[in-house]
């Protein structure tokens, strides 16, 4: 019975440090799941004027976390301010495609062909 025990101990032990090693990678791969959203704004001087209780966000926000999608939780935000003429849009938005995030919103039509061009994907323009 003693050796027994020491084995069942044994593999207790096995399975409990597999189970440490894995959790925290685990843990991680939930994190990467979280869908990713850029938000890019022309004529935003900060990502302060981009939070989601500027006047201009908020109704967008509020509607996500109405649909379940809370920043932090169940979707990373990061936004992107883009102050510049037209002619600046095409590094902030190769800086935006470079991060591969699952939607990008952004508005006025030159910010949304040059995030077109870096992407190289289709956008949906709803302007």
């Amino acid at each position: 019975m003693g050796q027994q025990s020491t084995l069942r101990a044994t593999r207790r032990a096995v399975l409990a440090g597999i189970a440490a090693t894995l959790a925290p990678r685990v843990r991680a791969q939930e994190r990467k799941a979280m869908p990713r959203l850029a938000v890019v704004a022309p004529g935003a001087r900060s990502e302060d004027e981009m939070d989601a209780s500027a006047p201009t966000y908020r109704a967008f926000f509020d509607e996500l976390r109405r649909r379940g999608r809370i920043e932090g939780n169940s979707l990373d935000v990061e936004r992107h301010p883009a102050l510049s003429n037209s002619a600046d849009f095409m590094p902030i938005a190769q800086a935006v495609a470079a991060r591969k995030p699952d939607v990008i919103v952004a508005s006025r039509n030159s910010l949304v062909a040059a995030l077109q061009t870096a992407t190289g994907d289709r956008i949906a323009n709803r302007s």
